[in-house]
């Protein structure tokens, strides 16, 4: 069993202590001894598991199904002369104000969202840091948007090792939503990264997020894997 690490992102964003532990094999077995330490001064832990927990004597609220799929990119099947249907967001000139409504709109199948024990708006200063954080290219190498009548209607975050692009958030607004706009931002992302060299493409969504399974499904991503996420309240 891992000790419990602390997540200096999360605790300072949230202004209070908040930890994390990952799961493997019969490691369960360990967590309640480990949780219920005296000297833990964690108020939330995150807790992540390949498999599915079940420990009655904890109160442990499973918050999230996360879903990582994976997808191999093909020159052949990418239209690099319609890449300028999205362009790179740029602070001053495009409107920043849609970009974080559609941050928002990204996360509304969130864990953060989910459980009902954040009250300090937690979900609304986590996706705001994480998009402001983005355009500064501090945790994406990209921001790209997609425009309708001149008005922010999508967006999509990249960034990868030397192996691996990963899409950080992706969202479409709502009035807007079922017209392939998504698949565009997709496509965009796969033409950025093909142009880097890179041919391995991965995103993760919530499992109850159906439109979002939908569309990496339809535009060929194959499930990796699934992760079970709880969260841990300390009284």
């Amino acid at each position: 069993m891992e000790k419990i690490e602390k997540l200096n992102w999360d605790t300072d964003l949230f202004g209070y202590n908040v930890g994390k532990i990952v799961i493997q094999d019969d490691d369960s077995l360990d967590l309640e001894n480990l949780l219920t330490a005296e000297n833990d001064n964690f108020r939330l832990i995150y807790i992540f598991s390949e498999k599915k927990l079940y420990i009655p004597q904890l109160n442990i609220l499973e918050t999230d199904q996360k879903i990582i799929l994976e997808k191999t990119l093909h020159v052949d099947d990418v239209q690099f002369d319609k890449i300028n249907d999205c362009v790179t967001f740029i602070c001053g000139v495009n409107d920043y104000s849609s970009l974080e409504s559609l941050a928002l709109e990204s996360g509304k199948y969130s864990r953060f969202k989910i459980d009902e024990k954040f009250n300090h708006s937690e979900f609304e200063k986590l996706y705001k840091q994480w998009i402001v954080k983005s355009v500064k290219k501090e945790i994406s190498e990209e921001v790209f948007v997609y425009f309708v009548n001149k008005i922010i209607s999508g967006f999509i975050t990249v960034s990868s090792d030397k192996k691996i692009g990963t899409v950080g958030l992706i969202a479409v607004s709502p009035e807007h939503q079922g017209k392939g706009i998504g698949s565009r931002l997709l496509q965009c992302a796969e033409t950025y990264f093909l142009k880097k060299g890179i041919s391995i493409l991965q995103v993760s969504t919530q499992k109850r997020n159906e439109m979002a399974m939908r569309l990496y499904l339809k535009n060929g991503f194959k499930i990796k894997n699934l992760t079970y996420i709880y969260h841990y309240w300390k009284n």
